[in-house]
């Protein structure tokens, strides 16, 4: 049997980007405002970082300090939202549009998988989807659109050019 030198350079190489991605997925418990970044043909930036705390019924406080305004949804019941154990998950934000420092972005909000029994917990049914470039299929929970579809939430400031507008509707909604 003959050993191909370059099959095995390119399976090192693979690995080794592998874990690359995979120490940027899985960030540290500080976001740095380096977590923002852009993305090749896209005019979406993603930010990746874990939730600290839930301020209001559309915003979230990330670790390191920043705050998030949830688009697109505005959830009903503030005790209800706060109660839900998001503390310390894990997520991706897409921006439409990056904030300057110290502003609050707004955007939408991926949770990782492991969040889904967490939701489902709290009975919602989590709706699945990836962001429009798909930079993580770790994160893959669409909160926002969650949150509305399972009753939890109204439909809130979602712009009207969101590539996710579909999925804020019920289904079988016609337009």
């Amino acid at each position: 049997m003959k050993i191909d030198p370059i099959k095995i350079l390119l399976t090192v190489i693979a690995i080794v980007l592998l874990i690359m991605v995979g120490s940027n997925i899985y960030y540290d418990e500080v976001v740095r405002p380096s977590r923002i970044r852009k993305l090749k043909n896209s005019a979406d930036s993603y930010y990746f970082g874990r939730i600290a705390d839930v301020i209001d019924r559309q915003t979230l406080r990330l670790q390191g300090g920043h705050t998030l305004r949830l688009l697109g949804c505005r959830v009903r019941d503030i005790e209800w939202f706060k109660s839900l154990r998001l503390k310390g998950q894990p997520v991706m934000v897409e921006l439409p549009a990056v904030a300057e420092k110290g502003e609050t972005m707004a955007g939408y909000v991926f949770l990782s998988v492991e969040a889904r029994g967490l939701l489902e917990d709290a009975g919602m049914t989590p709706v699945r989807q990836f962001g429009s470039i798909i930079p993580s299929k770790l994160h893959d929970i669409f909160l926002n659109a969650t949150l509305v579809r399972s009753g939890f939430a109204d439909i809130d400031d979602l712009p009207p050019d969101s590539p996710y507008r579909n999925l804020f509707e019920p289904p079988g909604t016609v337009r």
